[in-house]
C-alpha cells in the first residue's frame, strides 16, 4: 500500500543528461607537451543552463571540442543520458553533443572543398 497524503514521500532519480570526468587537454608546443587543463568534471541536469567563462586562452574552446569529440588532443571520460561515449560511433555522439564555435571556421580552401568534405570522409570511411 502506497502512503497518501502527508504521508506521501517523494523520490527523485536525478539523471544526468551529460556527464564528463576526468577529462584533460595537452598538446604540443614546441616539441613539448603542455598541458591545458586536466581532471575536469562536470554535470549536466536536463533543462540547466551552464555559463562558461574565462579569459581567451584558457581552454574554453578546448574543453567544449573535448566534450564534442572533436579534440584528439583530449581525453575523458563523457555520458550522455547514462551511456558511455563509447556506446556512440562519432557520428551518433556527434548528433547529439555539438560544438557551435563563436566564428564560422571554413575547412578547405573553397566553398566547394567544404561542401565535399563529408562526403570526402564517407568514402574514406568506406574503404577500410
Amino acid at each position: 500500500m502506497l502512503p497518501t497524503g502527508s504521508q506521501a514521500v517523494w523520490c527523485w532519480i536525478t539523471q544526468y543528461v551529460f556527464s564528463a570526468s576526468n577529462v584533460s587537454c595537452v598538446v604540443p608546443v614546441d616539441g613539448e607537451q603542455r598541458t591545458i587543463f586536466s581532471g575536469l568534471s562536470v554535470d549536466m541536469k536536463l533543462g540547466e543552463i551552464v555559463d562558461l567563462v574565462g579569459p581567451s586562452g584558457s581552454g574554453k574552446s578546448s574543453l567544449l571540442t573535448a566534450f564534442a569529440r572533436l579534440n584528439p588532443n583530449a581525453n575523458g571520460d563523457f555520458q550522455l543520458e547514462g551511456r558511455s561515449a563509447s556506446e556512440f560511433t562519432p557520428q551518433q555522439w556527434r548528433s547529439q553533443v555539438a560544438y557551435l564555435p563563436q566564428k564560422p571556421v571554413l575547412i578547405g580552401s573553397s566553398v566547394a572543398e567544404a561542401i565535399r568534405l563529408p562526403f570526402t570522409l564517407a568514402i574514406r570511411a568506406g574503404e577500410g
